[in-house]
């Protein structure tokens, strides 16, 4: 079992390192082999980004805002979480599996130290060669809010693959993947936005792509040892050979089909996951071959909150052009929905996906 180095400067939480180090060079412009975050990422699974953002009370209102748009009744209050009804127990707003377009959160996607640090774990050009997907938010509530029929219960603890281990490595599933990619609408007969196409675009990946990461931003307080929900990881779980026996073979058009495998938590193996301990306004980049998860939220009086993020080589959807198009015009409606054109960016159009 691979254990994960403390941070020197704070032994609360675990190694991190600045964009800058993430994007170091050789003198020539040319990755450093001697990288000490691209190092760690490649040993571990992970990396982790500090400082990348300083605005996380901002993310937290709107958040808040959303529930309040959906409750309808009159009766949430901001401050007491027992009254958050319309929020799922595993941290997402109850809209169903569709991706949110909201101005606090297209602000992150199109935040330039986010796009740098995935650029570099990419190795690519963060501002014309990745592209942003689109997901929701997660806030855990505390432990001690109740609602009006039961107590709260937290989401239970899980460790998963958003991927399909059947597919990813074999090589006749690559094609069925990339048709399934193709055949995303990003909106219905009636040109209704389908945002759940967001989501399934998230996870179905292959190994022929190149390096697949996900990613998310820590909004709170997570130290080393704390009772809060957090992300827990499999370190080293991204090599090749390190996932555990799947059953038997299944056949490639079969395999293609399922984008994520939920393991057993109760096993051995699955007791190796550690929780990631962040700062506030960290970001958390992983290989998404690397087995991961998170734990309930223990803590009594505090949330946990973050927001996932998920950038991939612009080179596939350049390679399907209709798609691509679908994609960007339901982008750019959700974008007029809720009134960002005037805040999007040079390198927002890029990552978006609405040049390419």
């Amino acid at each position: 079992m691979l254990e994960v180095p403390l941070d020197e400067e704070d032994w609360r939480y675990h190694q991190s390192f600045t964009v800058q180090e993430l994007e170091q060079n050789d003198s020539d412009g040319s990755t450093n082999s001697q990288n000490e975050a691209l190092d760690f990422f490649q040993c571990y699974g992970f990396v982790i980004v500090r400082d990348v953002i300083s605005h996380s009370p901002a993310i937290l209102e709107d958040m808040l805002d959303l529930l309040q748009e959906q409750d309808g009744s009159g009766q949430l209050d901001r401050n007491d979480p027992s009254t958050w009804k319309n929020l799922s127990r595993f941290g997402m707003p109850t809209n169903g599996s569709k991706a949110l377009f909201r101005p606090a959160l297209l602000r992150l996607r199109q935040d330039r130290n986010i796009c740098r640090a995935f650029g570099a774990v990419l190795q690519a050009d963060y501002q014309s060669d990745i592209i942003c997907g689109h997901d929701r938010w997660l806030l855990h509530r505390p432990n001690a809010a109740t609602t009006e029929s039961k107590p709260w219960s937290p989401s239970p603890k899980n460790v998963h693959l958003d991927l399909n281990p059947y597919a990813f490595d074999n090589p006749d599933a690559s094609q069925p993947i990339l048709h399934q990619l193709s055949q995303l609408r990003y909106n219905d007969s009636t040109h209704k936005d389908n945002l759940g196409d967001f989501i399934s675009e998230n996870m179905l990946v292959h190994n022929s792509m190149g390096l697949c990461v996900q990613g998310l931003i820590n909004l709170l307080d997570l130290p080393l040892g704390g009772p809060g929900s957090g992300t827990i990881v499999i370190p080293g779980s991204h090599v090749p050979g390190q996932w555990p026996p799947l059953r038997p073979p299944i056949n490639a058009a079969a395999a293609a089909h399922g984008a994520s495998m939920q393991y057993r938590c109760d096993d051995d193996w699955a007791s190796r996951a550690t929780n990631v301990a962040l700062r506030p306004g960290s970001l958390l980049i992983w290989n998404q071959r690397l087995i991961h998860g998170s734990t309930p939220n223990r803590q009594a009086h505090q949330l946990r909150a973050a927001v996932p993020l998920r950038f991939f080589h612009k080179t596939i959807l350049r390679q399907q052009p209709a798609r691509a198009a679908r994609r960007a015009a339901t982008i750019r409606k959700q974008l007029n929905k809720c009134q960002f054109p005037d805040e999007l960016t040079p390198l927002g159009r890029s990552v978006f996906g609405l040049t390419l």
